[in-house]
């Protein structure tokens, strides 16, 4: 019995460790999310995937994570820890999304705030355009310099 409820307990905290917590990110990470109904359908899905394998030195410049969901399943990726695999979007993250798009990019800032809301592909130096044109990524660069 006691073994029953040890790996019960077990069973829920790592559920609760992988869950999705988009606040956890906040004032840490910039947010990229990339929503696709069907990856097939959706070229601009591979290429916005492409240009994220271009630079990741200038993705951890800027404490980018990445959410890619696919069929209400998401993909966390962050370049400093390993992949968590893919789970079941969650309301406050489904909550951002347009069910009615085949496509979508959204950036959260640092505050968690959407900073840009697309439906077709973001060339990485627009991306990083965006990004470093944010107060508080002038404020790291700046930082960086002195």
């Amino acid at each position: 019995m006691k073994s029953l409820i040890l790996l019960i307990t077990v069973f829920i905290l790592s559920g609760q460790t992988y869950a999705q917590d988009l606040s956890a990110h906040r004032w840490e990470n910039r947010v990229l999310i990339i929503k696709v109904k069907e990856r097939l359908a959706a070229p601009d899905y591979s290429l916005q995937l492409h240009v994220l394998e271009n630079d990741r030195k200038g993705m951890l410049e800027r404490k980018l994570v990445v959410y890619l969901i696919e069929d209400g399943m998401y993909n966390y990726q962050d370049l400093k820890v390993d992949n968590k695999g893919w789970r079941y979007v969650d309301p406050e993250l489904k909550a951002l999304l347009d069910s009615k798009k085949e496509f979508q990019v959204l950036l959260l800032g640092l505050d968690g705030g959407v900073k840009l809301n697309r439906d077709s592909y973001i060339p990485q130096d627009e991306l990083f355009r965006i990004i470093d044109s944010m107060p508080m990524r002038a404020s790291e660069m700046r930082k960086k310099k002195g």
